[in-house]
């Protein structure tokens, strides 16, 4: 019976716990507006440009003329976003997942609440990577569909008889060819690579 006793004063109050429900759903609230909201809006940019990228309705030289200029654009929209946002979220997932970690291991007793805590935050930082891994899918996906324009018009200077379509592809693919990734403000560049060297 003393260890039952024992047991249930280990247990935290309902209060306590309902608090700390309470203030994970704010928490989750937050990260959802912070992390998730804008990342949703970049991969819908990103996928509008894959479909106009698809667009076989239309000439395919006026197609690629609109497509490179709209990358231009959505490049020079995002580079101050995706500077903080990959700053942001890097040291985050460090740090966080650290103190979590750190603060767990330096007890020497745990109670339950302890290892709710650790759960909910590693799982928070978990989310933050993971938001990272799409956003470099959308904005790599959109740099390979330029890529796939590159050859669509490199093929088609191939069997192009007229002197200006030729003079048009060959434009094109001089502009494609100079266009990387998209990139953050200069510092680095978003792709698959990227990503990789972040994480490790």
């Amino acid at each position: 019976s003393s260890l039952i006793i024992q047991n249930k004063e280990s247990l935290p109050s309902l209060s306590l716990l309902l608090g700390n429900i309470a203030f994970q759903l704010a928490a989750g609230l937050y990260y959802g507006c912070i992390w998730i909201l804008p990342n949703i809006l970049a991969a819908i940019l990103m996928k509008y440009f894959e479909d106009k990228c698809n667009n076989y309705y239309e000439e395919f030289i006026q197609n690629c003329k609109k497509c490179i200029e709209l990358y231009e654009k959505l490049s020079d929209a995002l580079k101050n976003y995706l500077l903080l946002y990959f700053a942001a979220a890097q040291s985050f997932a460090i740090f966080y997942t650290f103190i979590s970690l750190s603060t767990l291991v330096k007890k020497k007793s745990y109670e339950n609440l302890d290892v709710i805590w650790t759960a909910v935050s590693l799982c928070q930082g978990a989310t933050v990577i993971l938001c990272l891994i799409t956003l470099t899918s959308c904005l790599d996906s959109a740099h390979q569909c330029l890529v796939t324009m590159k050859r669509q018009a490199q093929d088609s200077l191939l069997v192009a008889a007229v002197r200006e379509e030729r003079q048009q592809l060959k434009y094109i693919i001089m502009r494609i060819e100079g266009m990387g990734p998209i990139s953050a403000r200069g510092y680095f560049d978003i792709d698959k690579t990227t990503l990789t060297s972040m994480l490790s």
